[in-house]
Formats: C-alpha cells, sequence, structure tokens
C-alpha cells in the first residue's frame, strides 16, 4: 500500500524544559538537513556538488573555488572588447603597410607575404623580419626605476619606467621626447596661449645597433596601446580636452640614419594658458604604454 505523506518545510518546534512560573526556557529545535543527504537526480549529493564552492568574489586574482561577481566578469569583457579592438587596429596597420600584398601559407607548409608569383618567405614563424620597440610608464611598485629586457631572438626591446621608484635617466636607454611648438596666440585677459606637440623621440642605435643604420622612415610603425589626459585648471580659464586625429596609430616619423634618431611628432597634442593674473592651465595627453614596429 502506497505511502500518503505530504512533505513539509521550514518547519521547527519548541520543547520547554524549565516550566517554573516567571521563568520558563524553551530549546528550539530546526529540521536541519545535512549537505550529504541531498541527492540529485544524477545521483550526487549537494556536498559532492558544491561543497568546494568558497563564495563569490570581484578580485580577479582569487584563489580558485571561488564564484565571479557580475562586476568581475563585465571588467573582464571590457578589457577582452578593448584588447580585440587594440589587436584589430594592429592588424589593419600592418595590412596597410602591405600595400596590397598578402600573407599565404605555401606547399612546403611556410608563411610568405606578397603576390602569388612573387612571395617572400617568413618561416614557420611568421613575421621574423620584424622588430619591435616597446615602451611602458606608470606606478606599478616593482623598486625598479627602469627595466629593460631582450627578447630570446634579440627583435623585441622593452623599457619599463615606474615613476613609484624614483627618478630614472631615460636618455640612456633610448627614449626621449621632443617637443615643437606649433602656435602661439594672446588669450582675452592679455596672456599667452602656446600649443604644442609632444611625440616620442627613441635612440634606435641603442636598441639595434647593428641594423639602425639600414632603415628609412617608411620602415617605421607607430602603435599606441594606452593613454591619459592630464588636465590642469588654472582660475578664469576655460579649457577644453583636445580630440585630435593624431593621436591614433600613425607612420609620419622622422629618421636620421646616421644617427638612428627616430621622432613621431605628432603624438601628444598639447595646450597651455596663462593668465595675467599668474594663473595658468593645462591640458596633456600621455601616452602610458606604445609599441614602435620596425618592418624592413
Amino acid at each position: 500500500m502506497p505511502i500518503n505523506e505530504t512533505i513539509l518545510k521550514n518547519r521547527k518546534y519548541r520543547h520547554c524544559i524549565d516550566s517554573t512560573p516567571g521563568n520558563k526556557r524553551w530549546n528550539r529545535y530546526s529540521f536541519w538537513t545535512h549537505a550529504s543527504d541531498v541527492e540529485f537526480n544524477d545521483g550526487r549529493n549537494l556536498q559532492d556538488k558544491l561543497g568546494s564552492f568558497k563564495g563569490v568574489t570581484t578580485n580577479e586574482n582569487q584563489t580558485a573555488g571561488y564564484a565571479a561577481d557580475v562586476t568581475l566578469v563585465k571588467s573582464v569583457k571590457n578589457s577582452l572588447s578593448q584588447l580585440i579592438t587594440s589587436l584589430t587596429n594592429l592588424v589593419n596597420s600592418i595590412n596597410t603597410r602591405l600595400g596590397g600584398l598578402r600573407f599565404y601559407e605555401d606547399s612546403n607548409g611556410k608563411w610568405v607575404v606578397g603576390a602569388d608569383s612573387v612571395p617572400k618567405k617568413l618561416g614557420s614563424g611568421g613575421l621574423d623580419g620584424i622588430k619591435k620597440i616597446v615602451y611602458k610608464q606608470g606606478y606599478l611598485n616593482s623598486e625598479k626605476p627602469i627595466s629593460k629586457t631582450v627578447s630570446n631572438d634579440g627583435n623585441t626591446i622593452t623599457i619599463i619606467r615606474d615613476y613609484s621608484a624614483g627618478s630614472a635617466d631615460l636618455a640612456s636607454y633610448g627614449i626621449d621626447t621632443a617637443r615643437t611648438e606649433v602656435s602661439s596666440d594672446t588669450d582675452w585677459a592679455g596672456g599667452t596661449i602656446s600649443h604644442c606637440v609632444i611625440g616620442p623621440k627613441i635612440d634606435v642605435s641603442k636598441m639595434f645597433p647593428n641594423d639602425y643604420h639600414d632603415w628609412k622612415a617608411e620602415n617605421f610603425l607607430f602603435i599606441m596601446m594606452d593613454w591619459t589626459i592630464f588636465c590642469s585648471h588654472g582660475s578664469q580659464n576655460n579649457l577644453s580636452i583636445i580630440e585630435d586625429k593624431q593621436m591614433c596609430n600613425q607612420k609620419e616619423c622622422t629618421y636620421n640614419a646616421s644617427t638612428g634618431t627616430l621622432i613621431f611628432p605628432k603624438c601628444y597634442p598639447y595646450a597651455y594658458e596663462s593668465d595675467n593674473g599668474g594663473t595658468g592651465g593645462s591640458i596633456q595627453p600621455t601616452i602610458n604604454h606604445y609599441e614602435i614596429w620596425i618592418i624592413s
């Protein structure tokens, strides 16, 4: 005969353990179920499925066992979107430099670039002919004002400037800036307004001493990876953020093959205002991470 039963949930009861007038005491009993007693349709219990779960976190560096909060998921998604955008811009820049040529794999499994009839061997490793200069800066807490690394194949030079570690001589590593004033005017109060551009100035001879004299300006491609805008307002100033197409990736540069001096002159649009009262303000975008590709 089947059992006629009703499933009860969230039940509890009390048992009086001291009935002394004015001092009644009760024990409260709840019907708790152990995780190992709750069984799923697949035969596994709740402890087996969720026993290792530790909680929810917004810290991307958290140890295993935590689920990602939607805030962390959104942050990772935005980072991936920025990476995809940067890679897309990079591919477009390379395609522009190819001038109608294309990559393809030949019958021997080697990647080549060029017209079908006149290919240039790249080898199985990809873009063997490309060299890179990578520069990063910021407050990185690395305890090293400047660090320089060279890839195993010698084709990539990476220089990292950590402002939190004190002063350093970037020029000795081949990293500098070039400033050019493009216009100067007078504001309504009689102060001066100057507009400048500040771009990377690289001593390539310090990076690639055996190759720099063979290159021309057309071999270099500037790729901006990350940038911020610094804005300082003085009294009675009315400054607006500069939006300049020159901040994007570019090929325009000057290069002296005899000295290895490379300048990208239009990377940092800069504006400054100074009023008669001695107050002033400035706006200056700063590129925190850029790469210079050298395509032979």
